[in-house]
């Protein structure tokens, strides 16, 4: 493994290098600040920028016949449509929409299919040039090519019809607009395919809609100013970057040496701390309250780079012969191994010894009643 170590540092002029960057720094924030001082300007828009897409529904009800809706106090004739919106300016955009329309006569259902090309006007913008508001009001105006058919599809006809209209805009969010519209067409009298003395059916479309705006080209919905400048502003800018630059170039830049040095890698290991686990009297079955310092020594011989572990089983010389308490030592330490191994470590990494009773690691008689583990390296 190889460390760098620093020998010299030539640290000429540090103080200069820093304050030219803290000069760059203060003439951003002027620009900005020059900027921000200046009349608002209206930014470049590209023909895919302001488009919407709008979805909505509402009744539609008639007049001019006797069997219109007002008379017969019928306004419960669905109507649906789908349309794709453009603003070329904030005050003049187009709206291309499909309706679909079901309305009742005293003889059967008619039905009607139309798409429409409309100029959006937005009188608000002509007078005000806060674009940011929530609430706006749009006239819509404009011609369509319409499809009458009776249920049974027996009559068909075509007609070009105009309209006229009022819709009310919310913003919900940037890109989410509710809209209120209502509007009114007229068309020949055969479109309901009931012909009377008046030569025109007329119908009023009220719809409640949602309008999802696109984003721009430069991450915004809808028209947004930015602040116009001036460009000898500007260019006076740039050429006082550019001069601080090519002095921050010229300025001797720190030097450091490096001496390369070798040096060992080194395994750090973490030693187990002899740990005690204890049994009852003429017993070499692990106490389950022992049985949590055993998972422990296991887990921590598997975390650390423990080469092996020495496992030494124990009896207490007051209780048993000794024969006996050689063989009881044996078994103790033949448990904690096998514990050990059911914890996960390897059977290989285990050294098991037994001492009977011949050595006494504690005073207390009753605590030679153990196996004790330590680790080797």
């Amino acid at each position: 493994m190889l460390l760098p170590t620093p020998t010299t540092v030539n640290s000429a002029r540090p103080m200069v290098s820093k304050m030219k960057k803290v000069l760059l720094m203060f003439i951003a924030l002027m620009s900005v600040v020059c900027l921000s001082a200046q009349e608002l300007r209206m930014p470049k828009y590209k023909f895919t920028d302001n488009w919407s897409i709008s979805v909505g529904g509402g009744i539609m009800s008639s007049f001019g016949d006797k069997q219109s809706s007002f008379e017969h106090k019928d306004f419960s004739n669905p109507s649906v449509h789908l349309g794709l919106n453009k603003y070329f300016t904030p005050v003049a955009g187009a709206r291309f929409q499909g309706e679909w329309k079901k309305f009742n006569t005293e003889l059967e259902d008619v039905h009607t299919a139309g798409v429409y090309s409309d100029l959006l006007i937005n009188p608000i913008n002509i007078f005000n040039s806060n674009y940011d508001r929530k609430f706006n009001v749009v006239i819509p105006i404009g011609v369509g090519y319409l499809h009458s058919f009776k249920n049974d599809q027996s009559a068909k006809q075509d007609f070009l019809i105009p309209r006229v209209g009022l819709q009310l805009n919310y913003d919900i969010t940037d890109a989410v607009q509710l809209n209120l519209e209502g509007i009114a067409s007229l068309s020949h009298d055969k479109l309901d395919f009931i012909v009377n003395k008046a030569q025109y059916d007329g119908f009023i479309t009220t719809s409640l809609g949602i309008t999802y705006k696109f984003k721009n080209h430069n991450g915004s919905r809808g028209f947004k100013y930015i602040p116009s400048y001036d460009q000898e502003d500007i260019d006076f800018l740039n050429e006082e970057i550019n001069r601080i630059k090519a002095e921050c170039e010229k300025t001797p830049k720190t030097i450091t040496v490096v001496d390369t040095i070798h040096v060992k890698d080194t395994v750090f290991v973490r030693e187990v701390s002899p740990t005690t686990i204890r049994f009852h009297i003429n017993s070499a079955e692990i106490a389950p309250e022992q049985m949590a310092n055993v998972r422990n020594i296991a887990d921590h011989v598997k975390d650390n780079a423990i080469k092996k572990l020495v496992v030494t089983g124990y009896a207490d010389a007051k209780t048993g012969t000794p024969e006996y308490n050689q063989k009881l030592s044996e078994k103790r330490a033949e448990s904690v191994k096998r514990a050990l191994i059911s914890f996960g470590v390897p059977e290989d990494r285990l050294i098991v010894g037994a001492e009977g009773d011949k050595v006494q690691q504690y005073e207390d008689n009753d605590w030679n009643r153990a196996t004790i583990i330590v680790s080797q390296n």
